[in-house]
């Protein structure tokens, strides 16, 4: 069993990244025109352009680096997600034993992953509910991961937690989710 890596897919992610490549593109367009010496230094519009890609740069920039490190890590056997970096902290870090786990379900919550409020947060948002034999459940914020990627980190827990003597079975991961679906509608 390898190591399987989850990173958001949000389409709010791509979009980040496309508008900054575009910006580095124009940026670099008007760098060589001036240097081809068709723009003055004093053109207004220059100025202009290149302070609106600096700025669409530094503000896109953390965005990128801030979802790339949101992450599912899914090892031989534990299952790891660590804390999320900035103001408001939804996910905190968790470690589960693939054999800890007695069973997966999905709820939507506006707090965190430890189940606080987090100041400014009013949107529901999805979590998977590791359940352990003790009693204790450890949540993982998938809100900015797809519906086909929740599934298959919710299968691949199964699996892995079946190959290492682990009692968990149930729903797949599509069930889970069309299940949570049908409820949130109610």
């Amino acid at each position: 069993m390898n190591k399987r890596v989850f990173y958001q897919n949000s389409p709010l992610f791509y979009l980040n990244i496309l508008v900054l490549l575009a910006i580095i593109g124009i940026g670099i367009s008007v760098v060589i025109v001036l240097l081809m010496g068709y723009l003055s230094w004093r053109d207004f519009w220059f100025w202009l352009s290149l302070i609106a890609a600096i700025g669409t740069i530094a503000f896109f920039i953390p965005e990128v680096i801030h979802v790339a490190r949101n992450r599912i890590i899914l090892l031989a056997d534990k299952i790891i997600v660590p804390a999320n970096k900035g103001e408001r902290k939804i996910q905190h870090k968790v470690e589960i034993q693939y054999v800890d786990i007695k069973r997966i379900y999905l709820v939507a919550s506006n707090k965190d992953s430890n189940g606080k409020s987090v100041f400014g947060v009013f949107v529901l948002m999805p979590y998977i509910i590791f359940e352990e034999y003790d009693g204790s459940q450890k949540a993982v914020n998938v809100y900015y991961y797809s519906k086909k990627r929740v599934a298959n980190i919710i299968d691949l827990t199964v699996e892995r937690a079946k190959k290492q003597g682990g009692e968990l079975g149930g729903k797949s991961g599509s069930e889970l989710i069309k299940d949570f679906i049908n409820s949130m509608k109610k």
